[in-house]
């Protein structure tokens, strides 16, 4: 049984709360680029005061979505942890599944061979836990 994840693509859940923070820079360095020509216009302190609000709504924003990126790659590590415990009989601690979400290998528990698993792609988001020197894991 495959397990749908990220995979190299987990870092796609921070994109929104990137650019989100992009804005935010934007807006903040707007007025002390444009200082000059802020100083000459009669609305110089309403364009500053719009500045500031549209930087703190964007910097509100970056973190809900940041927060958001991080709540999807812990249900995506819960998944594959239960996931192997489940259908492969694999009990994995939190360090071992990072380690095997971020392309690592971890040792695998009971065999005494000192063999090790990690995990293959075998389609776009598709990962089958593979045993080194023996192949892919069946399922329990």
């Amino acid at each position: 049984m495959p397990i749908a994840f990220f995979g190299p693509s987990q870092n796609d859940a921070f994109i929104p709360a990137l650019a989100w923070i992009l804005v935010t820079t934007l807006f903040i360095t707007l007025p002390v680029i444009l200082a000059p020509l802020i100083r000459r216009l009669r609305r110089g302190r309403l364009l500053l005061a719009g500045c500031a609000v549209v930087a703190a709504v964007g910097l509100l924003l970056g973190l809900v979505q940041a927060a958001n990126g991080f709540r999807a790659l812990a249900d995506q590590r819960t998944l594959v942890q239960a996931t192997m415990s489940s259908h492969y009989g694999v009990h994995l601690s939190e360090r071992q599944v990072r380690s095997l979400l971020e392309g690592g290998k971890v040792p695998l528990q009971g065999t005494g061979s000192g063999s090790t698993i990690h995990l293959q792609e075998t389609a776009p988001g598709q990962y089958v836990p593979v045993q080194s020197g023996v192949g892919a894991l069946s399922p329990q």
